[in-house]
């Protein structure tokens, strides 16, 4: 029987220079679980999900990654092959692509474009915007497009880091509520990042928080 485990940390040490950022973390994200890694700035959250991500180096411990090892002391897979949707906080959408392009940037699946980008802008009520550039539509609009670029590959696990903190409330509340019944009908594992309690609480069930380097479950 296949595991339904998305994410596996263990024992995961990283550091800059010398200068210890993360100190034997230990993790674990099964499909459709939401939890929450909370610190205070510089405390190491994003740097966990650039190494999930491959784009670090991690110096000891293992990250599995659907069951397959991803990253090690020696072990890198190139960030492209793991299977898994990122949306930051600047969002990055590409300037010079419509809102239709880059959604589809991301998709393999060539014969299914259409109907994949179909489908998510219509979850994320972005539709009437396809055809217009990042620079044409409201930052709440580029939030809903950097969603639904990341999750066009259909990936296992989606890593959110501080996506929101450049919405006001009314705006994150809207998505808030829109994501989540979006995760529940996907069946998609999250990983967020955040220094925002409330929004922790409401976005996902389990939380934990990085503390000199230490993750610890709260």
């Amino acid at each position: 029987m296949m595991s339904d485990n998305v994410l596996k940390i263990e024992g995961l040490w990283h550091a800059y220079r010398n200068e210890e950022v993360l100190k034997n973390i230990y993790l674990d994200l099964n499909s459709g679980e939401r939890t929450a890694i909370l610190g205070e700035s510089g405390s190491g959250k994003s740097t966990l999900l650039r190494c999930i991500a491959g784009f670090e180096r991690i110096n000891q411990g293992k990250i599995v990654l659907n069951g397959r090892i991803v990253s090690d002391h020696i072990l890198n897979v190139p960030t492209e092959d793991r299977n898994l949707g990122m949306v930051l906080q600047e969002r990055a959408l590409f300037p010079h692509l419509t809102v239709k392009n880059n959604i589809m940037f991301g998709i393999d699946k060539v014969s299914s474009k259409n109907r994949i980008v179909a489908d998510l802008a219509k979850l994320f009520k972005i539709t009437s915007i396809l055809d217009k550039f990042p620079s044409e539509i409201s930052g709440g609009e580029q939030q809903r497009v950097a969603f639904a670029r990341s999750l066009a590959p259909e990936p296992e696990l989606l890593m959110l880091d501080e996506p929101f903190s450049a919405l006001n409330q009314e705006l994150k509340e809207e998505l808030y509520a829109e994501l989540i019944r979006i995760f529940d009908e996907r069946n998609v594992a999250v990983l967020l990042v955040t220094h925002d309690l409330t929004e922790a609480n409401i976005l996902t069930s389990s939380q934990a928080k990085l503390d000199s380097g230490e993750l610890i479950k709260t």
